[in-house]
């Protein structure tokens, strides 16, 4: 019989009393793993147990270790059977910042920037509107020689209680003021980033369609999945406000417990507003109720705890990690000497109710 054993990754902790992440090795005979569809039927019907959903409300982040493949379409199909049978489903991406390239119908590249940049912790589009439930991240391919390449993950809650300790002011701001972002999709992009590309508000826009339907068509996307406050410019880029609450209140399905919870893109996009040659170019973060741009030494404090508490993950080809992308933030480590891909699908839970924002006085 199959069966989800649990087993010990090196540099796991503990956050609100659980392990962070949690990991579970997929044990069954070689001759069941050949067959995708018993793995996938066993996968759905755990799900269908509610299994990954409680383990994600816990633990944060769910690692599945032996899958026996690492071909991207036997592995869409491991990630729908857990996906719609957790009660989920397939989150359509629009606004990406990110180079990405779709390989499967559930599966895109995560992110093809250079392997020497280091991605910092972000809630996969927090800042927007819409906003995926949960992530998925395999590995396909990490070479036996390869140097680094890890995926740092953060849970947010211990990332407030920090913030809390560290920066009261700050958060004391962010919970009153919101957060803004200003980011700009360039007319023009290298990177597959302009604001017509596929993946950032292009998916309606063909190769037929003049500048000014190009522009109504991404403009539908942008209000109904980003935000409605939004211009374009002489040189036909298209700038997005982001208005966002970054800390929420998040609540254990499973307990009910309530917890003040991180969920924004501070780190990465303070990185970003200092790099000229960003993808989308973003202008210093500020307070969102009277946009007075926030102190970087607090940013820098901020940006430096999301480093001190991260779990950065040792992949091995066909990890499957889940991330509950309302409790936890990721990232990407640089690495070198050899090769390294990871796969990325969004899922999001229907009619799932709003993430509440968190004021001093909520709890």
């Amino acid at each position: 019989m199959p069966e989800l054993v649990k087993i010990n990754l090196p540099n796991t902790h503990i956050v609100n009393g659980n392990e962070f992440p949690v990991a579970f090795d997929l044990q069954a005979a070689d001759t069941f793993k050949e067959n995708s569809d018993k793995v996938a039927a066993f996968l759905s019907k755990t799900a269908k147990s509610q299994f990954f959903n409680n383990a994600l409300a816990k633990h944060g982040a769910v690692v599945i270790r032996n899958t026996g493949t690492i071909d991207p379409d036997t592995i869409g199909k491991y990630i729908a059977a857990i996906g719609t049978g957790s009660g989920d489903e397939f989150f359509e991406q629009h606004g990406s910042t990110a180079q990405r390239t779709e390989i499967t119908n559930y599966l895109s590249t995560a992110n093809e920037g250079p392997s020497s940049t280091y991605i910092h912790q972000h809630n996969e589009f927090s800042r927007f509107t819409k906003y995926p439930t949960r992530l998925f991240f395999v590995c396909t391919k990490m070479g036996k020689e390869t140097k680094g390449g890890e995926t740092p993950i953060v849970h947010g809650a211990e990332f407030f209680n920090k913030l809390q300790e560290n920066v009261p002011d700050l958060v004391d701001s962010l919970s009153k003021r919101g957060l803004l972002y200003e980011q700009t999709w360039n007319f023009t992009s290298q990177t597959k980033t302009s604001w017509w590309d596929y993946f950032c508000f292009g998916r309606e826009i063909t190769k037929e369609d003049t500048l000014e339907v190009r522009k109504q068509k991404a403009a539908i996307s942008v209000a109904a999945n980003v935000s409605k406050d939004f211009s374009w410019g002489d040189d036909n880029s298209l700038e997005v406000y982001q208005h966002t609450d970054p800390i929420r209140v998040h609540t254990d399905p499973t307990t009910g417990k309530k917890n003040p919870t991180v969920f924004c893109s501070i780190a990465t996009y303070y990185h970003t507003s200092k790099d000229a040659n960003a993808n989308t170019p973003t202008k210093p973060l500020m307070y969102d109720d009277n946009h007075e741009i926030i102190d970087e030494k607090l940013l820098e404090k901020a940006f430096q705890i999301a480093f001190d508490v991260s779990y950065e993950h040792q992949w091995q080809e066909g990890d499957i990690a889940i991330v509950d992308n309302y409790q936890v933030s990721h990232g990407r480590c640089p690495w070198s000497d050899g090769p390294r891909t990871i796969l990325v699908s969004m899922w999001d839970t229907p009619g799932k109710p709003e993430y509440p924002a968190w004021k001093p006085s909520a709890l």
